[in-house]
């Protein structure tokens, strides 16, 4: 059965209507708006009477480019008619007729409830390097670091020049009053062949003869017609030697340099001597004090370590002797 309602196109397929209790179904399709109403309305009663009965009323959105479309959650009005179950599309409800009930539905259903949350997906592959960030701000100054451990010593660096000849000094202040010398050594002369080669503290004649003494060239100093040397045995010298004076040593003390120790190294620095026990220990090394030679120059040296009338008498005392 098809029927026309104003500008509401229905098509109504009726089946089943008969003996009472029977159920009739009815499919409605309404043209020129993208829906699709299904509606169960009607039970037949004997086969002459329609009862109404609740309804259902489902939506469902098509597309059709040549009908015309409704924008989303519109509301829809409709007159129904009670007796053949037709639908006309209104726009209020003053438009429904006798015999006919207004009736209104959304295009959209409500909201369904969230659906559960679905597995996480696969991690996505990794993205590319992006560009470098611009330079951040100069951070504060950190504390100060603990000290390193000290490195190792550095090679020595090469021999500088030689230093200009520093301006004279100031004059020294004036020396002690020397020892009065000996008048009995007046028109005193050295014995042929010697000759004169210096002079003593006390004015007396320093001779040596024209071809000297034989001497040890690592130790010992030629002087005269003796041999001089220097030895750690605390006033003992070796074979017939004896202890020489240290007044020779104003001549010959120079002449120790690049000597060295006879037998032993010394354990106290100031030279014991012949004449000791008038004079005291008066010479010492100054720089070389107990070390061995070669000896450098000012060792020995008058006042040397200290050495002041001092009468030393360690076990490897510092000894000054003579060949006979």
């Amino acid at each position: 059965m098809v029927g026309v309602n104003d500008d509401l196109w229905v098509v109504k397929t009726a089946g089943g209507i008969g003996n009472a209790g029977g159920v009739g179904a009815a499919r409605h399709v309404l043209l020129g708006f993208p829906l699709v109403l299904i509606v169960n309305v009607y039970q037949a009663e004997r086969g002459m009477r329609m009862k109404k009965l609740p309804f259902l009323i489902g939506i469902a959105i098509v597309t059709n480019l040549a009908l015309t479309t409704l924008s989303f959650a519109e509301i829809i009005n409709a007159c129904y008619n009670n007796k053949n179950g037709a639908l006309r599309r209104v726009i209020v409800a003053t438009q429904c007729a006798n015999g006919e009930s207004f009736v209104s539905w959304n295009s959209e259903g409500p909201a369904g409830p969230a659906g559960p949350i679905g597995p996480a997906g696969p991690v996505g592959p990794t993205g590319g390097v992006g560009p470098a960030g611009l330079m951040g701000p100069a951070g504060l100054m950190g504390p100060a670091g603990l000290m390193g451990p000290t490195g190792p010593v550095g090679a020595t660096g090469a021999t500088g020049p030689t230093g200009g000849i520093g301006a004279q000094g100031p004059a020294g202040p004036q020396g002690p009053q020397g020892i009065p010398g000996n008048l009995g050594l007046a028109n005193q002369s050295c014995p042929s062949p010697q000759v004169l080669v210096g002079f003593g503290p006390q004015g007396n004649l320093l001779c040596a003869g024209p071809a000297g003494p034989i001497c040890d060239p690592a130790t010992d100093v030629g002087f005269g017609t003796k041999c001089y040397y220097l030895d750690g045995t605390n006033g003992v010298c070796q074979g017939s030697d004896v202890l020489a004076p240290q007044s020779i040593l104003v001549t010959i003390a120079p002449s120790f340099v690049g000597k060295t120790y006879k037998t032993t190294v010394s354990d106290n620095c100031c030279i014991m001597h012949a004449n000791e026990a008038t004079e005291g220990e008066d010479w010492g090394m100054s720089t070389q004090c107990n070390v061995p030679g070669p000896f450098t120059s000012g060792n020995p040296t008058l006042g040397g370590n200290s050495c002041t009338d001092a009468k030393n008498h360690f076990a490897k005392q510092l000894t000054l002797c003579q060949t006979p």
